[in-house]
């Protein structure tokens, strides 16, 4: 958690709009992380959404576990509702 931390506050000065690289750079870094709280399988499909957010949600979580976390359980509950209603 504190090696998350510390990279992702790093990354925070990087995560302005005029990055062209900006999803890719975050997806990459966020994934293992991702993976390992969800799985595999649905890893791909929470990170696409994660990086889609708001850049000040993507500063937040980015530098905080414990917020990544929470996005993750909010995509994930938005997916089944989404599959609820299908």
């Amino acid at each position: 958690i504190n090696s998350y931390n510390q990279c992702g506050f790093k990354m925070i000065p990087d995560v302005v709009p005029q990055n062209p690289n900006l999803r890719q750079f975050i997806g990459e870094f966020i994934y293992e992380f991702v993976e390992k709280i969800i799985g595999e399988e649905r890893a791909p499909k929470i990170t696409g959404m994660l990086i889609d957010l708001p850049l000040e949600e993507i500063k937040g979580y980015l530098y905080d576990f414990t917020k990544l976390q929470q996005k993750v359980g909010e995509a994930i509950n938005l997916l089944v509702q989404i599959n609820a209603t299908q």
